[in-house]
């Protein structure tokens, strides 16, 4: 390594060029041949896209020239190594000795986007410069620059400030919509109360001395941007002490004469005042972000050009209402005759311009730009580019961002040469707004009609129709990554600053940022200051992304496919579907199938009548012999995919008769659970218990569930003697509770205290039950004697008030042979209409029980008793569904509604489901039999801000506004074209991103969709949230997203995933192909 080094600090000292970069890096070739092979029919023979071997890339090949080669290969290099061997384990991928038509067709496209990298003739710095250039800024863990605040020095702060009657040059009242501008009328409406206060607050002082302190002020109001505050106008924080702020300054570089000057930013250290105020209202989260630029769709034959206007200083221009300058004061007072007063007093200055370190700054700012441009100028709006807001159908594209005004136009190409130099029509009306306010604008940004231009870090090529990562920025990203490499040992802070300018630069080309993996967990690691040196994983990392800075840009003129795929996963197996229409009619029930008195599971005859059998729970026909074949019926059965409530019974006793006599209803049951359950015991104080019931919790189709915790701890009567039958005096069991103490009497002994301590255990655990199912929508009910010490218990006191029912009764009023006093706490109406019977009127031959009968031996609920609770379960889960389960009548609402309520953890609340169905039926609107490639563009433009995902949904600003919409995939014609078994057991996420991964290499076989975008539908939101953001923190996920990475990167396909539920996923068969039968 230290030799390698040593090379390359030799050549890098020369600085070379771009072009000689491929050279510098692959001074080396592997021989065709030479690889390791796992094929026993030879490389080459699968017809994938990767690997390619280096050595196969040679001059003649179409796209390939003397310049571009060594780039080329050393490309190919990094690509190979993120598909094979970027990970612990690598793989051995056989390679082909000849290249197959599609990878001819992805050199080619390397070839072009390398030649436009190298195209220019910029050096790179040399390692020493390279060195300095890491060290200049100490970066955050985000990669954000940390700037030590400086003294600050009048001349330096003055150089970087507007000239005279050039700031505050407008009332930003004037240009903020109705409802901000009357936000600014009073101040203190957005003070915190007085509890929320802070008790002193955080002092800030003003970094200068009193002379430099006088000439900024006096130039600052000189310039309008300082005014004279009266300290009674100041805001105080409890103890009454002024909250005032501090003030300092950070180098800023200015061009003077073709030479840089250093200049200093005045910065208002605002934490104070920050800390005492709420944020205005606005949508400061809302700015445009470069990434979602990517999913613009260009044509073939047209030009992008753009138009740029940047505003002078735009925090500095508009002036706020005097009322806002007490609460933007400085803890240190001049001489009166710097704010216009007399020089024998003290005056404390405020700022009267907006200032750059204020919580709610941004929002002003674009919202004043947005008034400007939209209002002012009167841009159609229509244009508008807003983060996570849908994309502009046609036309001009406006981004607004703070200071600056950009318009990227589609023009034909000889329109397009004809107007260059010319501004749009958008961009006159935006100067003359300016012009009219008195807005200074940086002549020297403005863009008119250009072909090429700077956008947001980016850049864009009008005749190429790519957006990509700045060149300026790209040629220094190489240079910085080459520092790291040939210095054996830099500061952390060094690597923190090359990892900050690289995941911005995979913003162009979002797979790109899974190559960053060691980085973080270095970083992450090590003490700010500490000096690394790089272990060999982040070399890796930093030299592949290095070499993979050439495919940083998105071509925006990529079709779409007008295939669209879904990809599926099971423990056993991988699948793929995909579909190019429409299907004309969705949702469609299943007829009922015909009865022919046999066992819909086992297929055995039925001996009972049909009363003692249990019928379906979807009611497709058919009954089932046993509550086992019940629960097995649901996998085989004609309406699989139509959701139906499940009952789920906690402590169920030994035969569960509650849970048969909710089957034979028609309901779909769990397991029961219970100890003493034969065959399945399950024991909730063991780890496995716990975790078998919080799976059973957390089943989507869950909508009752029923408790009935150990009672033998809770009784009231333990004290009770008896004579037993030889007529010996028997004393009672000892007390363990009282009212006073219903969590255990203190002192006992230790095995009682043992028994006392877990019944808690569960009956606390059932009270969260019932707590956990009323905030989902969900039904729950909770069972024990009436005189039982649990109901003294704090957490189930808790659950009192509107839609809590107690129902009272003895089991002798609903069949039973006793004379047993029970209570329910439930949340059901209906089956507190059917069970509560507070008052018994009296029964003959009741049976009496044994002195020595164990309560919990005889706790299982008779018979009877079970079938009057499965009616009120039933009444109320039948009034609530629609067809197949219940009784209103079928609609579209409803059948959605059946689809996707309990389709996961997050569609089981009513307020969920109603949002998801909403989302669904509009979807719905937007897919028309013959309008497929309409729909995909609308799709397109509905890109998330990364530009890798389509994330459906209203966009609301609750919880449920943020999360992706179920994608209704039903409505597509699907067809499988890919059914695999995996060769070795893997985590199911792995295995989803594994199919993802499966379905691409199957696309970059076929030289037709190379270069396409494409979208594909999946039901992990785990793999959803991964490949839309283009990298996880899992090792194991983020290694199947290098290969992703790669095989996209080197095909130019460009994924677009979305996502929806199972049951909607036509691939799910394909996957489960393979699953034992």
């Amino acid at each position: 390594m230290e030799e390698w080094r040593t090379r390359m600090k030799r050549a890098l000292d020369r600085e070379p060029g771009t072009k000689g970069v491929g050279k510098l890096l692959l001074d080396s070739e592997l021989p065709p041949g030479a690889e390791p092979s796992t094929s026993r029919g030879g490389g080459g023979l699968h017809g994938d896209l990767l690997p390619i071997h280096p050595a196969l890339v040679v001059q003649g090949l179409e796209g390939i020239t003397k310049d571009n080669l060594h780039w080329v290969r050393f490309v190919l290099v990094c690509l190979d190594f993120l598909y094979c061997s970027a990970w612990a384990k690598p793989v051995c991928v056989p390679m082909g000795r000849t290249l197959g038509a599609n990878q001819k067709v992805a050199i080619q496209r390397l070839g072009s986007q390398v030649d436009r990298l190298i195209a220019r003739k910029e050096k790179l710095p040399s390692a020493k410069a390279a060195a300095s250039k890491l060290c200049s800024k100490r970066f955050d863990y985000n990669g954000q620059p940390v700037d030590h605040m400086k003294d600050l020095d009048a001349t330096k702060v003055i150089k970087a400030w507007p000239r005279v009657a050039s700031a505050a040059v407008v009332d930003l009242k004037d240009c903020l919509p109705p409802d901000l501008a009357a936000a600014l009328d009073n101040p203190r409406q957005y003070l915190l109360p007085e509890a929320e206060l802070p008790d002193r607050h955080r002092g800030s002082r003003v970094r200068a001395s009193e002379t430099e302190w006088h000439k900024i002020v006096r130039a600052g109001y000189d310039r309008g941007m300082f005014v004279a505050v009266d300290d009674s106008e100041v805001p105080t924080d409890k103890r009454g002490h002024l909250i005032t702020n501090g003030a300092g300054a950070v180098t800023k570089m200015k061009k003077e004469d073709g030479r840089d000057v250093e200049a200093q930013r005045f910065i208002s250290i605002l934490c104070p005042t920050n800390d005492a105020m709420r944020l205005l209202p606005g949508v400061q989260d809302k700015l445009p972000y470069i990434g979602q630029l990517t999913a613009v769709m260009a044509e073939k034959d047209s030009y992008l050009v753009l138009d740029s206007e940047d505003l002078q200083s735009a925090f500095n221009l508009f002036r706020m209402p005097l009322e806002w300058a007490p609460f933007f004061s400085f803890a240190q007072k001049v001489r009166g005759d710097a704010l216009g007063g007399s020089p024998n007093t003290w005056l404390r200055p405020g700022l009267r311009v907006v200032p750059m370190g204020w919580t709610s700054a941004v929002t002003l700012i674009q919202a004043a730009i947005r008034h400007i441009a939209y209002s002012i100028a009167k841009i159609p709006p229509h244009g508008d580019v807003t983060m996570d807001d849908e994309l502009p159908s046609s036309g001009a594209y406006t981004i607004l961002y703070l200071d600056n005004y950009d318009e990227i136009r589609h023009l034909k190409k000889e329109l397009a040469e004809e107007q260059a130099g010319a501004p749009s029509a958008n961009h006159v009306k935006f100067i003359d707004a300016c012009n009219s306010l008195g807005l200074p604008r940086n002549e020297a940004k403005q863009l008119c009609g250009s072909l090429t231009g700077a956008l947001q870090g980016g850049e864009i090529l009008g005749e190429s129709r790519v957006l990509r990562h700045s060149y300026d920025k790209t040629v220094e990203l190489i240079g910085l990554g080459m520092g790291l490499l040939v210095n054996g040992t830099m500061p952390e802070h060094c690597l923190r600053h090359w990892t900050g300018k690289a995941a911005f630069a995979a913003a162009f080309r979002r797979p790109m940022y899974s190559v960053l993996q060691e980085v973080y967990g270095v970083l992450d690691s090590s003490k700010a200051g500490a000096h690394l040196a790089l272990p060999l994983p982040v070399v890796d990392e930093v030299l592949v992304f290095t070499g993979l800075l050439a495919l940083a840009e998105t071509d925006l003129s990529s079709e779409i496919s007008g295939e669209i795929s879904c990809t599926d996963a099971s423990p056993t197996g991988g699948g793929c579907s995909v579909a190019t229409a429409f299907k004309s009619a969705t949702l469609i029930l299943p007829d009922p199938v015909v009865d022919e008195n046999l066992c819909g599971c086992c297929q055995r005859e039925m001996q009972e009548p049909a009363w003692r059998t249990y019928p379906c729970s979807r009611r497709c026909g058919l009954r089932m012999c046993s509550l086992a074949c019940s629960r097995a019926h649901a996998d085989s059965c004609t309406r699989k995919w139509w959701h139906t409530p499940a009952f789920g019974e906690r402590f169920s006793g030994r035969a569960f008769p509650f849970t048969k006599a909710v089957a034979l209803k028609g309901i779909s049951t769990q397991p029961p659970l219970d100890y003493d359950v034969p065959g399945d015991t399950w024991d909730y104080r063991t780890e496995d218990g716990k975790a078998r019931l919080d799976e059973q919790e957390a089943d989507g189709d869950l909508l009752w569930s029923h408790w009935s915790p150990t009672r033998i701890t809770f009784l009231t009567d333990r004290t009770t003697g008896y004579w037993d039958w030889q007529g010996h005096w028997v004393d009672g069991a000892t007390q363990l509770r009282d009212r006073r103490h219903p969590e255990g009497l203190p002192r006992l002994k230790q095995h009682l205290g043992v028994s006392v301590r877990q019944a808690n255990a569960l009956a606390k655990r059932a009270a969260r039950g019932l707590t956990e199912a009323n905030r989902r929508g969900r039904f729950a009910s909770l069972e024990h004697p009436y005189y039982s010490y649990l109901w003294d218990l704090p957490e189930v006191k808790a659950l009192q008030g509107e839609g809590w029912y107690h129902s009272v009764f003895s089991t002798c009023c609903h069949g039973g042979s006793r004379e047993t006093w029970l209570c329910v706490l439930h949340n059901s109406p209906s089956l507190h209409a059917v069970l509560h019977r507070p008052e018994c009127p009296g029964h003959d031959n009741l049976e009496l029980p044994r002195e020595d009968e164990d309560e919990d031996e005889f706790s299982e609920y008779p018979w009877a008793l079970c079938l009057v609770m499965a009616e009120g379960v039933y009444d109320e889960l039948n009034s609530r569904y629609s067809e197949p389960f219940g009784s209103l009548p079928l609609n579209l609402d409803r059948l959605l509604e059946h689809q996707l309520r309990g389709a996961t953890k997050g569609l089981q609340q009513d307020a969920a489901v109603q949002w998801a169905v909403s989302q669904c039926a509009s979807f719905l609107e937007k897919m028309e039999a013959g309008e497929e490639k309409e729909h995909f563009k609308w799709l397109l433009r509905h890109a998330y801000h990364t530009g890798c995902d389509v994330r459906l949904t209203d966009r609301g600003d609750d919880i449920m506004g943020h999360r992706p919409g179920p994608y209704p995939a039903f409505r597509w014609l699907w067809r499988d074209v890919l059914s695999y078994r995996w060769r070795e057991p893997q985590h199911i996420n792995v295995l989803e991103m594994t199919a993802f991964l499966t379905e691409l290499r199957r696309r970059a076989r076929s030289t037709n969709e190379l270069g396409k975008r494409f979208f594909c539908i999946l039901d992990s939101l785990v793999s959803f949230y991964v490949l839309g953001k283009g990298r996880s923190s899992s090792k194991r996920l983020n290694r199947v997203s290098r290969r992703i990475a790669s095989l996209s990167l080197a095909s130019g396909l460009i994924p677009m995933t979305l996502w929806t539920i199972s049951k909607w996923n036509y691939s799910d068969g394909a996957s489960r192909k393979y699953e034992p039968q």
